[in-house]
């Protein structure tokens, strides 16, 4: 989202726990696949489903989109990359990276649509971004941002919901989602230049919706778009949950921990939704 994500004699995970079980006061903000990954295809709409829009007042003022900072493409960031146009990629990359995470018993352990912001066919209008409260207003610091050069990657498991059917919830295993969402984003942010920012929908709780999100923006990971990628998350097999280097642990956790985050939806008043992001220590 070294700090944590989770703490690792708690034993409430996000990808797992219904939010009021999630130890928010220790989180620090923070191919359609062939083989044994079959079984995946249409459980997309479940989680849009499940996203369901939360009526509330509008939330007004976007703030133009950021200045893309640029990057020259070489073949040695990495041995695949994709192609074809924006869209084409993003999901030739959600297809390319989600077979090679796996569980311990090799099922792949979640599938992943990319799509534009939207939920279910509502568009996205704004990225509202709230933060801890400051000590001379006590109140929430908002963000609001364009959704224009966003894209949104949902990782939904074979479980209830959209949720991980096998093995039981971990931190190492949320740190791998956590680590399949870093490699989602460092390869939109390397080879897609019309996305400068990424949304992953992380798997739910079992018979909850889903509550929880890792968003990235391209600045903060611009030096690891300048070495291969392999020097980032190495080895390039993504490990078992339970196999990670602690020095990867330590750079997972670099690169995520600020990232994390609950999400709700609001209507705005011209139909679209504002996908709200608040720090997870927010009451």
């Amino acid at each position: 989202m070294a700090d944590p994500l989770v703490p690792e004699q708690s034993p409430a995970v996000v990808e797992d726990a219904p939010v009021e079980s999630v130890p928010v006061a220790a989180i620090v903000p923070p191919q359609r696949a062939s083989g044994s990954g079959k079984g995946f295809g249409g459980r997309f709409l479940v989680v849009y489903l499940l996203l369901g829009l939360v009526l509330g007042a509008a939330v007004g003022g976007l703030v133009v989109a950021l200045t893309k900072p640029g990057h020259t493409d070489g073949p040695a960031w990495s041995i695949w990359k994709p192609e074809g146009d924006d869209t084409q990629k993003a999901q030739q990359i959600a297809d390319h990276v989600g077979p090679a995470y796996r569980l311990p018993s090799g099922q792949q352990l979640v599938g992943i649509q990319a799509t534009p912001p939207r939920i279910q066919d509502v568009p996205i209008g704004a990225i509202a971004i709230r933060h801890l409260p400051t000590e001379s207003t006590g109140e929430p610091p908002v963000n609001v941002l364009a959704p224009e050069d966003t894209v949104v990657f949902i990782m939904c498991g074979l479980g209830e919901n959209c949720s991980i059917a096998e093995g039981n919830p971990s931190v190492a295993r949320l740190r791998l989602l956590r680590r399949e969402a870093l490699e989602l984003a460092l390869y939109t942010f390397r080879y897609v230049d019309g996305f400068d920012r990424v949304v992953a929908f992380l798997p739910p709780a079992p018979g909850n919706p889903a509550s929880f999100a890792l968003f990235f923006e391209r600045g903060p990971v611009e030096p690891e778009l300048g070495k291969p990628l392999q020097t980032t998350l190495s080895p390039a097999v993504p490990p078992s949950p339970g196999d990670i280097a602690p020095s990867e642990v330590a750079t997972i956790d670099r690169l995520t921990s600020s990232n994390f985050y609950r999400f709700t939806f609001q209507q705005l008043q011209d139909g679209t939704a504002v996908l709200v992001l608040d720090d997870p220590r927010l009451p």
